[in-house]
């Protein structure tokens, strides 16, 4: 079997995203929300991204949708920052969940350089819709809820990587198919404390990766404690 090389996927450029997920009628939509229930059903309509109730990974990122817009209107953020804000963060996302692999810095590095583009006034490869201190406020909660768990977004929304590996020792010749056969209908013959020494030896190897993330205190976000393991819960329960 030919070896094959897995290589992290190119990034893509960073650019304004204004009005592309969230357009100014469905912002409106938005704003006329009074519950959690109809926010999250409103999200569902404009994104269309085929969630499920009976899917632990759509109620994962419905939630992460979600607690962003309430983040963006518990302070205050105008219809074009909410559209923006919550374009970054799905475009973060589908970064980081391209690959297995550990793209951890790039994605960190794409995130920055969404903020930047609407963060400087420079047409029309940037607009200046956060100031300092919205930039400042916006990393603060990305950093805190997403790039925290990114490991666990990763182990979600991505396939696992296996690795099978043979051992060949050198100096001693490969086991012909004929011997192996021959090897096998002695060993049925003899007793139980008599043994064969094997001349090859197998193993399967499963490749993890380490992931580097920030590893500092959590943050108090308390609409978030609860609701992040009480989602990731189901996913991880049926690799186990």
């Amino acid at each position: 079997m030919a070896c094959r090389r897995l290589e992290k996927p190119q990034l893509p450029e960073a650019k304004i995203c204004l009005w592309e997920d969230l357009t100014f009628s469905g912002m409106d939509k938005i704003e006329q929300t009074t519950s959690l229930d109809e926010l999250k059903e409103v999200v569902s309509e404009l994104i269309c991204d085929n969630f499920s109730s009976c899917d632990p990974r759509s109620l994962i990122l419905l939630d992460l949708y979600v607690y962003a817009l309430q983040f963006a209107r518990s302070h205050n953020f105008t219809k074009e920052q909410t559209s923006s804000f919550f374009s970054i963060i799905r475009r973060v996302h589908k970064a980081v969940t391209e690959t297995s692999l550990g793209n951890v810095d790039e994605c960190f590095e794409y995130f920055n350089q969404l903020v930047f583009c609407h963060a400087v006034r420079r047409p029309p490869f940037s607009i200046d819709l956060f100031d300092g201190a919205g930039v400042k406020l916006i990393t603060d909660y990305v950093v805190d809820t997403y790039f925290r768990h990114i490991k666990l977004y990763k182990y979600c929304f991505t396939s696992q990587i296996r690795t099978d590996l043979t051992l060949n020792y050198i100096g001693m010749p490969d086991t012909p198919p004929a011997v192996e056969e021959k090897v096998q209908e002695a060993e049925e013959g003899r007793p139980e404390e008599e043994t064969i020494q094997p001349l090859e030896v197998e193993a399967n190897v499963t490749v993890s990766e380490n992931l580097a993330g920030k590893q500092d205190a959590f943050s108090n976000h308390p609409h978030l404690k609860t609701t992040i393991f009480h989602r990731f819960y189901p996913v991880l329960c049926t690799y186990f």
